[in-house]
């Protein structure tokens, strides 16, 4: 077995600021009591764009004195743009030397990190961060008490480039030691998480941040303890209950470019027996059509027919006496959006809405080398019953679930 990886972001992910911000820390408030009655929030998030800039042109330094440096300048440039706050060097100086050196006045972690980090080691994963920060998080780590829990350690400073850059997700692979599709990578940000997949990794989003929304492309956590469970397939909540939708004959047009864009994305032709557009419309007339609807994006969609609607029920077919059973005939998930869960997402709900019908079994048809679908379907607790002719001739494996 391949040695499995977990590497997280920091900020917003598994530490915070003890102030909500950053870069406008408790001092900053103190010295500054009464800017917020001055200042709008947009103009303060106006305000620091040319500080901003400046970091991301001068951000390749290694130590705490070029730290301090580089955040009173920061300070510096945030007074420029804003004469009535009453920035002076010395003011600047001072939140730069704090920021840099007060660990425990600025940040802490989020509830239940250490231990879950703890937990994880235990449970064999190797540990690692990437960051994009400052030489100061190598007085936070200690400080947490988690730098001996990490195996690799990736800071933007020392390579003097920002995520999603390439370089930072290969350097954290190369001190792991593992190949990408063996590692998850937990961030708040999309874009990131985007380039930790095009890394080969497997993003999470983290939703710790107050009025964080899940993107929709990933799977998401609103706090680090909620990990073990996701990783073990049994998410405390349905990350994609928000985002379904039961489908009409509006969205068969959506249905069929989802239906070809899946099937030309196979490894093998054979995997998939098309449907034509009248019968997925049968199928939407019937209400039979749940969807996963993404930024206005169909995703992903699904199909399931009770047994005693359809003579030709997989039970039947199998010579079985179950009319209360209810058949998986579709589950169309679109290849940008595999490995969030979609399809686990359906086999549950389908699951849940059968018990509660008092049907006595699921029932599914899966090609025998679709391994990824054989293994979801066999991770829920499905059972293969036979193994047979279907369709035009093909082999198909009936997998079945008792309720």
């Amino acid at each position: 077995m391949h040695k499995q990886a977990i590497l997280f972001d920091l900020g917003w992910t598994l530490v915070v600021p003890r102030s909500g911000d950053w870069m406008l820390t408790p001092l900053f408030e103190q010295t500054f009591p009464g800017w917020r009655k001055n200042i709008s929030p947009e103009k303060m998030a106006q305000a620091q764009r040319r500080p901003a800039a400046y970091l991301a042109e001068n951000h390749r330094l290694s130590t705490l004195t070029q730290e301090v440096a580089q955040m009173t300048r920061w300070y510096m440039l945030l007074g420029e743009a804003l004469p009535a706050l009453g920035m002076t060097p010395a003011r600047a100086a001072a939140l730069a030397e704090d920021r840099t050196y007060n660990v425990a006045g600025n940040y802490v972690l989020l509830p239940g990190v250490r231990e879950l980090l703890e937990e994880l080691a235990r449970q064999g994963y190797a540990l690692g961060v990437i960051s994009d920060t400052w030489p100061s998080v190598e007085l936070q780590l200690p400080a947490f008490g988690i730098d001996h829990l990490l195996d690799a350690r990736t800071f933007s400073y020392a390579l003097g480039a920002f995520k999603p850059d390439p370089a930072l997700y290969q350097d954290a692979l190369k001190q792991l030691g593992v190949p990408g599709g063996d590692c998850w990578f937990v961030d708040d940000r999309p874009c990131n998480l985007v380039g930790a997949e095009q890394a080969g990794m497997r993003g999470i989003q983290s939703l710790a941040e107050p009025g964080a929304r899940a993107d929709g492309r990933f799977p998401a956590v609103k706090a680090p303890t909620e990990l073990p469970a996701l990783l073990d397939g049994r998410p405390d909540t349905d990350p994609w209950a928000d985002y379904q939708v039961t489908l009409t004959e509006k969205d068969l047009p959506a249905m069929m470019a989802l239906q070809a864009e899946m099937a030309a994305a196979l490894p093998s032709p054979r995997w998939y027996f098309t449907s034509k557009e009248e019968e997925f419309a049968q199928e939407v007339q019937a209400g039979r059509v749940l969807g996963l609807r993404v930024n206005g994006e169909l995703a992903a969609f699904a199909i399931a027919c009770p047994a005693r609607d359809n003579e030709k029920s997989y039970a039947a077919i199998l010579g079985r006496d179950e009319p209360d059973s209810l058949d998986f005939q579709d589950i169309i998930v679109s290849p940008r959006y595999r490995r969030r869960g979609m399809h686990s997402h359906f086999l549950a709900l389908y699951e849940r809405q059968a018990r509660r019908a008092g049907m006595t079994a699921l029932y599914a048809t899966v090609d025998p080398e679709n391994l990824p679908s054989l293994r979801s379907f066999e991770k829920a607790g499905w059972e293969r019953v036979a193994l047979r002719n279907a369709y035009d001739g093909r082999i198909r494996a009936y997998y079945r679930k008792g309720l």
